[in-house]
């Protein structure tokens, strides 16, 4: 075999790249139609029909379902994965916000920590919420509380996030000792409880006697440090009440600083001074909703604390929603007065009874 003259292996060498780029096509256009044939047959592949279906089932069970279920109709929920079609099973088990919401009773001796660990680890990545009801006890028996209890003090050491705390009380002291127990966890360490993930409480009083041996004034904080949702409520004016005392001080600035939400209803006549001498510290609150009862006694009896804070006002300069319900037209009146909330884009007021 002679060799190939100069100009014969350049032509050899163009074929060759030009061959080798054909084929570089090729193999690109076999790749695209083989993933065409891969799209194809997932659509036609009975999964898709099978996963179609477990969505629209979770979202039927979504309306059925109220975003906490109690747990004593837990069994409303589990009998759907009970069910003899398979798929029904599924589609509980994959919609997560089903088993995202719980309400438990302290009360309830059949309640265990692994029952409520099993419960939540379906909620998947949803937010979780948490409604506790306590027992109920008189003033002089504060040692019967059964709020911190070793189910639910183990599910705040030991259990999974918990993103919202709705928690009824007798009285601030049952609060107090509840939460404390997981500062004193702090205190030796232990800085990453699930009860330093709470972002949200709600707290309800629903006696006369709520105000009963109040806090230690000493201590900095009662509730979770990562805290920046607040609601109170309280239907009934404290048994030990003077005129010119603030009842919601268990509240402290600490706390209040860092919300963007506070809700406080105080439904009781004469709740005004408490309500504004709390909500003066909220700095960085953007939703502010108020509810009291009647102030018609101010008209007649003017308070100087009130009065120092419609001199000086209470700027509010983060509040873009704000909302006042009264049971009567001299609360709403008085707290506007005092208010200050130059960027509000929502306003709602509503003067009917509450």
């Amino acid at each position: 075999m002679t060799p190939l003259a100069p100009d014969e292996k350049q032509l050899a060498r163009s074929e060759v790249a030009a061959l080798q780029e054909q084929l570089n096509d090729l193999r690109l256009l076999c790749q695209q139609v083989q993933n065409k044939i891969a799209d194809h047959k997932l659509l036609l592949s009975p999964w898709r029909e099978i996963l179609h279906e477990v969505t629209v089932l979770g979202a039927i069970f979504v309306l059925m379902v109220p975003p906490v279920v109690t747990y004593e109709s837990r069994q409303d929920l589990t009998d759907l994965r009970l069910v003899c079609l398979k798929r029904w099973r599924d589609a509980a088990d994959l919609t997560h916000r089903l088993w995202s919401g719980l309400a438990i009773d302290v009360e309830d001796e059949s309640l265990s920590y692994q029952k409520i660990a099993t419960w939540y680890s379906r909620s998947g990545d949803v937010r979780r919420s948490l409604e506790v009801y306590p027992n109920w006890h008189s003033k002089e028996d504060m040692d019967s509380c059964r709020l911190l209890y070793p189910v639910l003090y183990r599910l705040f050491t030991e259990g999974p996030r918990i993103d919202k705390l709705t928690i009824k009380c007798v009285a601030v002291a049952c609060f107090e000792r509840f939460a404390q127990a997981f500062h004193s966890n702090e205190a030796r360490g232990a800085t990453s409880l699930p009860w330093h993930a709470i972002r949200s409480c709600a707290i309800s009083f629903v006696t006369d006697y709520w105000t009963w041996d109040t806090p230690n004034p000493h201590i900095s904080t009662i509730f979770p440090p990562s805290l920046s949702s607040l609601t109170f409520t309280s239907k009934r004016r404290p048994a030990h009440w003077r005129e010119e005392s603030n009842v919601l001080s268990f509240i402290q600035p600490t706390v209040l600083q860092y919300l963007t939400y506070f809700n406080a209803q105080c439904n009781w006549h004469q709740s005004l001074l408490s309500i504004l001498s709390t909500i003066q510290h909220c700095k960085n609150v953007e939703v502010l909703f108020l509810a009291g009862g009647h102030e018609a006694d101010y008209t007649r009896t003017p308070v100087q604390a009130l009065e120092t804070f419609f001199q000086q006002g209470i700027h509010l300069s983060r509040v873009k929603t704000l909302r006042i319900r009264g049971a009567c037209s001299y609360f709403i009146s008085l707290a506007l007065k005092a208010l200050q909330t130059p960027n509000v884009v929502d306003l709602d007021i509503d003067f009917t009874s509450i």
